[in-house]
């Protein structure tokens, strides 16, 4: 008898009995064997090492361009590698569309594309379309911009950050967070990069127009408009942990304002923090601290010393002094009048009474008129 075939018989013999098990080579794919076990097929090297391991699939193919074996099921196909290994997912594939050469690849199910990372879904096969992008948002890894419909979502490093419930997403590359758009109205969020996926909405989408006007040093200053009324927020969250994130963007201006004229704003920083004194259509100015959300003023008028603001008068005529020896002051007690009658100076009027600050000093609210009080700090009383 031919010593080849008497091998060939000896080894379908061996491979047969190996643990006890009814198995069959059944033909050969990419210069191995393909058996059949127990009903289920598979591949298995010249030393029966499993392969590919043994399943209830239809066929199995060689995919030669990305060097891997689709394992045919009813409804698609398993990704197998050729060290017995195979994509852990609870999904079919239908196609492999493309790969980046280090273990990820962009799939297709019946559902949609999605992506494959070291042998795990890394995004599920349920999208109409799905965009890399080559810079990524948080300089940490690739994003990847999912479609669902006409909603916008966004993977980063594995992980579903936004889910795809918006129009568009807006991301100045500058800082972490985004101005979604939803129902034609924008909002906005700072994502986590955490296993918990957890979403912080700094404002909700019920905005018509969100947009960055100024970068402050330690934050992005947003205009943020609904309908016809304006007001400022700020964003400062470098500077802040995470389990203060939440109270890192603040509306410095509630939007209450037909126009804020931010590019005719005067900044004053010769206090510990600078004030900001911003045109307002109607109501005159806004004066407020960045950093102390909605610790703003408005008013009609702006009294300065020198070139420091001192007091403001408010819409009912009343007068709020705001500073004096270079601190801020915004004190809630409401003067007749204030004036300045020189540098140095701050004459006070409250309930017919005068007194003021001189050079720092207070004087009681006593004097009858202006008057006397000029007399009294002429004559060195204080």
């Amino acid at each position: 008898m031919n010593q080849i075939f008497i091998t060939l018989i000896f080894l379908v013999f061996i491979i047969s009995q190996t643990n006890g098990q009814s198995r069959k080579v059944i033909g050969t794919i990419n210069d191995l064997s393909l058996i059949e076990e127990n009903g289920k097929l598979g591949i298995i090297d010249n030393q029966s090492n499993y392969v590919v391991k043994t399943d209830n699939y239809t066929k199995i193919e060689y995919d030669k361009d990305f060097d891997l074996y689709r394992c045919f099921k009813e409804n698609g196909f398993e990704i197998c590698f050729a060290n017995a290994k195979k994509v852990k997912s609870d999904y079919l594939f239908t196609d492999i569309l493309e790969s980046d050469g280090n273990n990820t690849y962009k799939i297709k199910g019946k559902d949609g594309v999605g992506y494959i990372k070291n042998m795990a879904i890394m995004i599920p096969p349920i999208y109409d379309n799905i965009k890399v992008e080559v810079e990524s948002y948080f300089d940490c890894c690739q994003n990847y911009i999912v479609e669902k419909g006409d909603k916008k979502g966004l993977f980063i490093n594995g992980h579903l950050i936004l889910k795809p419930e918006y129009k568009e997403f807006i991301l100045d590359k500058n800082y972490d967070h985004f101005i979604v758009i939803k129902n034609d109205k924008k909002g906005l969020v700072y994502p986590l990069l955490s296993e918990e996926n957890e979403i912080i909405e700094f404002l909700p989408p019920i905005y018509t127009s969100i947009e960055i006007i100024d970068d402050l040093g330690n934050g992005p200053l947003y205009l943020v408009s609904n309908e016809n009324k304006s007001g400022l927020f700020l964003v400062t969250t470098d500077i802040f942990p995470l389990d203060e994130i939440k109270s890192s963007a603040f509306f410095v201006v509630p939007p209450n304002y037909t126009t804020i004229q931010w590019n005719k704003k005067t900044v004053i920083d010769d206090f510990a923090e600078p004030v900001y004194i911003v045109p307002v259509k109607k109501q005159g100015y806004l004066l407020f601290i960045l950093n102390k959300p909605s610790a703003f003023s408005e008013t009609k008028e702006v009294i300065f010393s020198d070139y420091l603001p001192v007091a403001i008068k408010a819409g009912n005529g009343k007068f709020q002094l705001i500073s004096f020896s270079d601190e801020i002051v915004i004190d809630d007690i409401l003067y007749d009048e204030i004036t300045i009658p020189k540098i140095g100076v701050i004459a006070l009027k409250k309930d017919n009474k005068w007194g003021g600050i001189f050079e720092g000093r207070v004087v009681p609210l006593k004097y009858n008129t202006l008057e006397e009080l000029k007399g009294a700090y002429e004559n060195g009383e204080y």
